[in-house]
């Protein structure tokens, strides 16, 4: 954990909330608000995004629910990201179904291409970290619907089994990957 963070997670545990959120406004709220105005948001988004984002944090802090090998700004900079397209969702719709329908399922449309981008670049930096036999032997079974027969025969393996046993291993480093790298929440939603 970077000291920064076991400053703010013992200025919490301390009751010095003031010196607590000095140090998270300083170290997150500006990648929050590049992030937000960058994405359609206004000031008055920006301060409503971070100060619920802030709340998130300090309930799950103060619940004990905070692991503490989280990077705070690396948490914060999620959380806000995650309220911030809900926001839009909702407020995107709110002002869309005003004017039309089809306007609505526009911006759906746009959110939901925002988000499966990243989406695609995180899966895509994982399957690069997994190696080309279980990042293609994945893609078959996961992206192509492929069984374990034709995985065998497209990837030269001498029978289903040693597909079966492969796909099996491949699956595991991929979960370990994903957790590793705190990704589970963010493939749920």
């Amino acid at each position: 954990m970077a000291e920064k963070d076991k400053e703010i997670l013992d200025s919490i545990a301390k009751g010095r909330d003031n010196e607590a959120l000095g140090a998270l406004y300083k170290i997150s709220l500006p990648k929050i608000k590049k992030f937000i105005l960058s994405n359609n948001g206004t000031e008055e988004d920006v301060k409503d995004i971070f100060q619920d984002t802030i709340v998130v944090f300090y309930r799950q802090v103060k619940s004990g629910k905070f692991k503490s090998e989280l990077d705070i700004d690396g948490f914060l900079y999620s959380v806000a990201r995650n309220l911030y397209f809900k926001h839009f969702t909702r407020h995107t719709r709110k002002n869309v179904l005003v004017d039309s329908v089809a306007e609505d399922k526009e911006y759906e449309d746009l959110l939901h291409q925002i988000i499966g981008k990243e989406r695609r670049m995180l899966i895509k930096k994982i399957f690069n970290e997994l190696g080309p036999t279980c990042g293609e032997l994945l893609k078959l079974t996961m992206f192509n619907g492929y069984n374990l027969k034709q995985i065998s025969e497209k990837m030269g393996f001498s029978n289903e089994g040693v597909a079966k046993t492969k796909s099996y291993k491949c699956r595991q480093r991929l979960i370990k990957l994903v957790q590793e790298n705190n990704l589970i929440n963010f493939f749920k939603s």
